[in-house]
C-alpha cells in the first residue's frame, strides 16, 4: 500500500493552522498536523483553535477548501504540575476537525505522577475516539524506548500506544530489534526525519540540533529503512524536520515539498512501499 506522510507542525516553523494546511496541501501532503496545546515558548503564534474562534473558522476554511485532512494533534505534556483538564478544549476541537491521534510526552522524574499524568491523558483523548503515543526523548525524563514502553504496559489504556521519533530513536542508541516484541498497533505514526551520524557532544548540543538542523531523509546516518521494515504498513510517517537555515532560505512551501520529496524517493529507493 502507498505510504502516507503527514506535515509536522515543527517542520515550518510558527505557522498558524491555516497557514500550515495551505504549505502542506501546495506540497502534496496527505494529513497535516496541529499543535492546539500551546507551549508557552517565544515567538509561538497564536495556536488557541479550542478558544479563538476566527483562528478556528479559518482553519476549517483551509481544510475544506483544499481537501486535506487533520492526522494528529500535540502536545498534551505529562508535567509535574498540570491541570490535565485544561487539555479538553484542545482535545476535543481537534477530534471536531478530523484528528486521529494526540501526542504525549513525559517531563516528570515521580513515576507516580508519570503512570497518573499519562492516564489522564489518554482518558481524555478517549472521550473523544483518539489515540494517544507517547513519546520518548533524550532531552525528556523519559528517556529510552524500553522506558517507555514499560509506562504505557503500566498504565494499560488500550487507546496507548507509542510515538518513535527518528532522530531521538537514533540518539538514544535504540537497537533495532527493540521494536519486534512490541504490540503492532501502538505505531500509527512516527516522527520522519535524518540526522548526523557524528552524534552531538553534549545534551546542549543535542538540544540545538533537534531543533534546528534535522537533515533531509536519507540525507544522514539513522537506520530508517530497517526501522519503517519492521512497522505496519498503515504507520503514517509525519514529516518532523526543523532546520531553519533551510526554511529561511527556501520558504515555508518550498523547504516543506523538498522534505516530502525526499522522503519519497528514498522510499521508492528502499522498497518501503
Amino acid at each position: 500500500m502507498a505510504r502516507k506522510f503527514s506535515l509536522g507542525y515543527l517542520t515550518t516553523g510558527v505557522l498558524e493552522p491555516s497557514a500550515q494546511v495551505y504549505v502542506a496541501a501546495r506540497a502534496g501532503y496527505d494529513y497535516v498536523s496541529f499543535r492546539p496545546i500551546a507551549m508557552g515558548l517565544p515567538g509561538e503564534p497564536n495556536l488557541d483553535l479550542a478558544h479563538d474562534s476566527k483562528l478556528l473558522a479559518k482553519t476549517r476554511t483551509a481544510l475544506d477548501a483544499t481537501g486535506l485532512e487533520v492526522w494528529d494533534i500535540e502536545l498534551a505534556r505529562v508535567l509535574d504540575d498540570v491541570d490535565y483538564d485544561s487539555y479538553a478544549p484542545a482535545i476535543a476541537v481537534g477530534a471536531e476537525l478530523g484528528g486521529r491521534v494526540l501526542l504525549t510526552s513525559v517531563w516528570t522524574e515521580d513515576h507516580a505522577k508519570q503512570v497518573d499524568g499519562l492516564g489522564k491523558v489518554a482518558a481524555l483523548a478517549a472521550e473523544h475516539g483518539l489515540k494517544v503515543v507517547a513519546e520518548f526523548v533524550p532531552l525528556s525524563k523519559v528517556k529510552t524506548m524500553d522506558e517507555i514502553a514499560e509506562l504505557i504496559r503500566e498504565v494499560g489504556a488500550p487507546n496507548l500506544g507509542m510515538l518513535i521519533d527518528i532522530y531521538h530513536w537514533d540518539r538514544a542508541n535504540t537497537p533495532l530489534e527493540a521494536v519486534d516484541s512490541l504490540p503492532p498497533e501502538w505505531f500509527p505514526m512516527v516522527h520522519l526525519c535524518d540526522c548526523p551520524a557524528a552524534k552531538p557532544a553534549n545534551l546542549e548540543a543535542l538540544r540545538e540540533e533537534v531543533r534546528e538542523r534535522r537533515l533531509y531523509v536519507g540525507e544522514g546516518g539513522a537506520r530508517i529503512a530497517d526501522l519503517v521494515r519492521r512497522l505496519p504498513d498503515d504507520t503514517v510517517f509525519s514529516i518532523e524536520q526543523p532546520h531553519l537555515e533551510r526554511l529561511r532560505e527556501l520558504g515555508a512551501t518550498e523547504y516543506a515539498s523538498r522534505c516530502l520529496e525526499s522522503a519519497k524517493r528514498y522510499f521508492a529507493e528502499n522498497e518501503l512501499g
